[in-house]
C-alpha cells in the first residue's frame, strides 16, 4: 500500500520535516511551563526561551551549513511573533486558545514559505533518512504539543459544566448497575 498525504510529502520533503522538528522541540519541548507562562510579558523569559529556538537550529546548521540563512530567518521570525503575540491578542482580544493556534499557525507557515521557496533545501536526498524523520517528527508531535493542544481544549470547560455531564451520565446507567 503506497504512502499518500502529508506523510508521503514529508518524506520526499526532508528538509522541511527536519525543520519542523526544530519548531515543535523549541516550542514545546525545550520550553518549561514557567517559560511559556512569562515570555509575553517578560523580556528575561523570551529572551530564554530564544536560546531554546537557536539550540536545535544551530545544530541542524552545523550539519546542513546551506540552511544557515533560512535558520536565521525562522530565528528572527519566531522572535517578532513571540513578542508581538501578546499586544495582538490583547488588541484584538483573542483567547488563549486562538491565540496560541495563530502562533503556531504563522511559525509554520513561515518554515513552510521558506523550504518551498529556497533552493539550497534539497540536501538530504534518502528516502530513509526522510522516513526517520517522519518518525521522529510524529514522536515529537505525540508528546507535549499534543498534550499542550488538549490543556487549551479543555481549559474552556468549566467544573460546573463536568458535574452536569457526570450526573446526566449516572442518570443513564440502569438502576441495578
Amino acid at each position: 500500500m503506497p504512502i499518500t498525504g502529508l506523510s508521503h510529502y514529508l518524506i520526499q520533503n526532508p528538509t522541511l520535516t527536519l525543520l519542523l522538528i526544530c519548531h515543535f522541540l523549541s516550542d514545546f519541548q525545550l520550553q518549561s511551563q514557567t517559560v511559556a507562562d512569562r515570555k509575553n510579558t517578560d523580556r528575561k523569559y523570551l529572551m530564554i526561551h530564544l536560546f531554546g529556538v537557536a539550540f536545535p537550529l544551530i545544530l541542524v546548521t552545523c550539519f546542513l551549513p546551506n540552511l544557515w540563512m533560512i535558520s536565521l530567518i525562522i530565528l528572527f521570525s519566531h522572535a517578532l511573533i513571540d513578542f508581538g503575540k501578546s499586544y495582538a491578542s490583547g488588541w484584538l482580544r483573542l483567547s488563549d486558545m486562538l491565540t496560541f493556534l495563530l502562533d503556531q499557525m504563522l511559525h509554520i507557515a513561515i518554515i513552510l514559505f521558506l523550504v518551498k521557496n529556497n533552493p539550497a533545501v534539497n540536501l538530504i536526498a534518502s528516502e530513509q533518512i526522510g522516513q526517520m524523520l517522519n518518525m521522529i517528527l510524529f514522536l515529537v508531535l505525540i508528546t507535549k504539543p499534543t498534550n499542550v493542544f488538549l490543556r487549551f481544549s479543555s481549559k474552556n470547560i468549566s467544573q460546573k459544566t463536568i458535574k452536569k455531564w457526570i450526573l446526566f451520565q449516572e442518570q443513564e446507567l440502569p438502576s441495578d448497575f
